[in-house]
């Protein structure tokens, strides 16, 4: 179908060297709701863009709640742990 075809693209776009284009097809992805989205947006929470990085956890709230709220404490645990062993905790 049409839509499948254009979750395709969003997909493939979200490994795209230009930071504003990896953002905004995290975006289409959430907007379509396709559940297709869900694996290849949390493999994306890794993105060296924090802009983009938002913006797949916008999706992921849309289409998984369960999985962005996941991975959402996992990344304030990350800063945690980081934080603590900056100020040497």
């Amino acid at each position: 179908s049409k839509d499948e075809r254009v979750v395709g693209v969003l997909i493939h776009h979200l490994q795209d060297p230009q930071e504003k284009i990896r953002q905004i097809a995290a975006f289409g992805l959430g907007e379509l709701g396709s559940s297709d989205g869900v694996v290849p947006l949390v493999e994306q929470l890794r993105d060296p863009s924090p802009e983009v990085r938002i913006a797949v956890l916008k999706a992921l709230t849309t289409l998984s709640p369960e999985q962005a709220m996941k991975h959402l404490h996992a990344a304030v645990n990350d800063l945690q742990a980081l934080f603590e062993n900056i100020i040497g905790i």
